[in-house]
């Protein structure tokens, strides 16, 4: 495994430039898209089969995913996303919108039985 040189894995580089959105304060995992575009917008941050998209367009098809998603649920309210890997479900991960995520090769009970205890206001698949 890889790591930098303070031995995080996976993670090369040098991360003393990066700036924190808030200062002393922890990174929300919806803020993550948004702190990568502003501290490094160029670099890659997500790579799905043929595709790579860099910090800047992860970042922007987050933020019109989350509208999207947002548009369609009140706050409060889950969404249920039920796929095979896809990047759309990285991106949803980061969305901000409690969400559940099912893989599709569930058998149908299964899928059901987690569906009811979610109870999503909406489900993407």
């Amino acid at each position: 495994m890889r790591g930098d040189a303070r031995g995080h894995p996976g993670v090369p580089g040098d991360h003393t430039a990066l700036t924190p959105i808030r200062q002393n304060a922890a990174v929300l995992l919806p803020e993550v898209p948004e702190f990568s575009a502003r501290a490094r917008p160029d670099r890659t941050a997500l790579i799905f089969e043929d595709r790579s998209w860099t910090a800047r367009e992860f970042h922007d098809d987050v933020a019109r995913l989350r509208s999207a998603l947002g548009a369609l649920t009140s706050p409060g309210e889950r969404i249920a996303v039920v796929s095979d890997n896809r990047a759309e479900v990285a991106m949803s991960l980061y969305s901000g919108i409690p969400t559940m995520f099912g893989n599709a090769r569930l058998a149908a009970r299964e899928l059901a039985e987690l569906l009811a205890d979610v109870e999503p206001t909406v489900l993407v698949g």
